[in-house]
């Protein structure tokens, strides 16, 4: 496990119980999203695939904001760090679909 699956690993616990709890343990609960939005930047530099890259800074700027987010608000950042999370752990957004080769007959595309 390398330092970015254990940051992920930390990160994706308290999110996981944040987005399956009652709406009023989720409101009682205090995410450290401050400490844990460092921890990922401090991971930056040693991140060198662009894409990953922008999927860390975008999961850290979405914890970042959550702590400063108001009530109703938390439930959907919580969604978004989530997804980011999933990215991260896939190696970044989707793969780019493979060349295939056509025909060229429009038909074949309708």
């Amino acid at each position: 496990m390398n330092a970015l699956d254990d940051f992920l690993a930390a990160v994706s616990a308290p999110l996981k119980f944040l987005a399956s709890a009652p709406a009023g343990a989720a409101a009682r609960t205090r995410l450290p999203a401050g400490a844990l939005a460092a921890r990922g930047r401090a991971l930056l530099r040693g991140v060198h695939d662009a894409r990953v890259r922008v999927d860390l800074q975008a999961l850290c700027q979405e914890l970042q904001s959550y702590e400063t987010a108001a009530p109703e608000q938390r439930s959907a950042s919580v969604e978004r760090c989530r997804a980011l999370v999933e990215r991260l752990r896939r190696g970044g957004p989707d793969e780019p679909q493979r060349y295939q080769r056509s025909t060229g007959a429009p038909a074949d595309h309708l």
